[in-house]
C-alpha cells in the first residue's frame, strides 16, 4: 500500500478506550482543510482491553480512512522478521525492539510507514492552540515557556490552522527549501540553543478518515513486507521548534515557542 501522496497520520496510543476522540479531532482539522491522509492507529493495549475498548475505536466516524495496528497485527510482523531474518537467536533482540513500551510502539510506526512521510500525534494532543491575548514576552535566553491552565480559564483564544500542509512545507527540505513565512536565524545565533537538551514536542493535528461498513479496515503486516527502501540523497534537515498543547484530567499545558529554519 503505497499512496500517491505518501504521507501517513500515525496516533500511539495505549488508552483504546479514549483514541477515538483524539481520531476525530484531527480528521475534522484536515477534512475542513481538504486533505484526504490514511490515518493509523498503532495500539499497545493488552489484549484484554483491545477485546474490552476496540468497539468503541470501531464505531469512530471519519472521513479519510482510518487503520489500526493491534497486538494481533503486532504479532504477525514479529512472525514475518522472525522468518526473514533466519537467525532464531536474533528473536530476543527483535522483541525486545518492538515490546510494550513508549519506545516500541514508535518502532512499529516507522517500520509500518518506511518510504512515507511520517506524521505523528500523541493520543491526549488537539489540533489547535490556545493564543494568550497577553503574552509574556520571552527573553533572549529563552525558547519557550510553559503554564498550566484551567479549561475555563478566559484570556485565551483557540486557533486552529491548517497542520497538515504546514508539515510538508518542511518535511525533507534543506533550510534553504523552506517557504518564506518561516522564521529563520543564523545558526551560530541559536547555537546556545539547540545545544542544550530539549523536550520533544510534536504539533498537534486533526484529520479526515473513514471506516468501511464491515468496520475498522485492519492493516497487516503483509502489507508492509519491504523491509528496505531505496537509498536516497539526504539533505541537511531544518531546524524548527514547534508547539504543543496537552489536555489531561480537565487541564491544559501550553507551550509556546519561536519556529526557525
Amino acid at each position: 500500500m503505497m499512496p500517491d501522496d505518501p504521507s501517513a497520520f500515525v496516533i500511539p496510543t495505549y488508552r483504546l478506550r479514549d483514541v477515538g476522540e483524539t481520531v476525530e479531532a484531527y480528521d475534522e482539522n484536515f477534512w475542513r482543510n481538504g486533505h484526504s491522509i490514511p490515518m493509523i492507529v498503532f495500539d499497545d493495549s493488552s489484549v484484554a482491553n483491545h477485546e474490552k475498548y476496540y468497539g468503541l475505536l470501531e464505531q469512530t466516524k471519519t472521513h479519510s480512512n482510518l487503520y489500526y495496528v493491534g497486538p494481533r497485527e503486532k504479532e504477525e510482523l514479529l512472525s514475518y522478521l522472525s522468518r526473514r531474518l533466519r537467525d532464531r537467536k536474533l528473536d530476543a533482540l527483535v522483541r525486545n525492539l518492538f515490546r510494550p513500551s513508549y519506545g516500541g510502539n514508535r518502532n512499529f510506526t516507522l517500520m509500518y510507514t518506511l518510504g512515507q512521510f511520517l506524521i505523528s500525534s500523541d493520543d491526549d494532543m488537539r489540533p489547535y492552540a490556545l493564543i494568550e491575548d497577553s503574552p509574556e514576552s520571552l527573553t533572549d535566553e529563552e525558547v519557550s515557556r510553559g503554564k498550566l491552565v484551567q479549561n475555563s480559564t478566559n484570556g485565551f483564544t483557540k486557533k486552529s490552522y491548517d497542520i497538515l500542509s504546514s508539515f510538508k512545507d518542511v518535511l525533507g527540505k534543506t533550510a534553504g527549501e523552506v517557504p518564506a513565512n518561516y522564521e529563520r536565524g543564523d545558526f551560530s545565533s541559536i547555537r546556545r540553543w539547540i545545544s542544550r537538551p530539549m523536550r520533544r514536542t510534536a504539533w498537534p493535528a486533526r484529520t479526515p478518515c473513514s471506516c468501511s461498513r464491515g468496520g475498522l479496515p485492519r492493516m497487516p503486516s503483509s502489507r508492509w513486507r519491504r523491509l528496505f527502501v531505496p537509498e536516497q540523497t539526504t539533505s541537511t534537515p531544518s531546524i524548527m521548534w514547534k508547539c504543543s498543547l496537552k489536555t489531561s484530567a480537565g487541564s491544559m499545558r501550553m507551550s509556546s515557542t519561536k519556529s526557525m529554519s
